[in-house]
């Protein structure tokens, strides 16, 4: 059976991968989790989605359970 999980090592990273992962690791995820390991590859798509997913968990008024739908939804 192979492994799934792609983990990226920091090291590996250039100048705006790591600034990237720096905005993750410093926010409310408490970390870089494995999702955004992949999405590290291209910056201009982890950190948009960096942003929009931590909104809609994080900071928003709206019910759980519909952040949950919504967060659903976009992935």
């Amino acid at each position: 059976m192979s492994d799934r999980k792609w983990r990226i090592s920091r090291e590996t990273l250039d100048e705006r991968q790591r600034a990237v992962y720096g905005t993750i690791a410093a926010g409310p995820r408490k970390g870089v989790p494995a999702p955004f390991h992949v999405l590290l590859a291209s910056p201009d798509v982890a950190e948009p989605a960096q942003r929009l997913g931590e909104v809609m968990r994080f900071r928003t008024d709206m019910p759980r359970k519909y952040a949950e739908l919504g967060i659903l939804c976009t992935s």
